[in-house]
């Protein structure tokens, strides 16, 4: 399985170093490729602190706008068609994604479940993962609502969020 793969660098600083196919591996979940593991473990001359990981990668089948089930968020920035997606359209889905690393929709294991919660069980074919079932109010709800802003009671559950190590 190698046509999804475009290309992969690790970039720290001024340093950019090419990172091959295969050490980049797609991991299923939930029975789709949902993420993708990176072994740095050959990479030379990476010292500690901050980098980045940049993969450009092709998404054939089941594409989502965004997915914050990995360490690092996922957001999609060109349509099934292969044409751009607007920043109107990339904005609200950073803004869910980063909601959902901030512990959002949660179902009450990480912080406080909300009163409209649910997930891909009690809500079939409203996005997959814990969401927030307000369609007219928050971008926790599903997939693309075009909201910009956290409803009342996700509002009130961000503000407990600890931020001081990052999302």
């Amino acid at each position: 399985m190698t046509n999804w793969f475009i290309s992969a660098s690790f970039r720290q600083g001024k340093n950019r170093i090419n990172i091959p196919i295969t050490a980049c591996t797609p991991k299923k979940y939930g029975g789709y490729y949902r993420h993708i593991e990176v072994n740095l473990s050959n990479l030379q001359n990476i010292t500690n602190g901050s980098a980045a990981i940049v993969l450009k990668a092709k998404i054939i089948t089941n594409v989502y706008l965004g997915d914050a089930g990995g360490k690092v968020p996922f957001i999609a920035t060109r349509n099934p068609d292969g044409t751009n997606r607007n920043d109107s359209d990339i904005i609200p889905t950073i803004i869910h994604e980063a909601g959902h690393k901030m512990g959002l929709a949660s179902d009450g294991t990480i912080l406080d479940k909300t009163p409209d919660y649910y997930n891909q069980r009690t809500r079939p074919g409203y996005g997959l993962g814990p969401h927030c079932f307000k369609p007219n109010d928050c971008v926790m709800y599903g997939i693309a609502n075009g909201f910009l802003e956290f409803c009342g009671d996700c509002k009130k559950t961000v503000k407990k969020v600890d931020l001081k190590s990052g999302i």
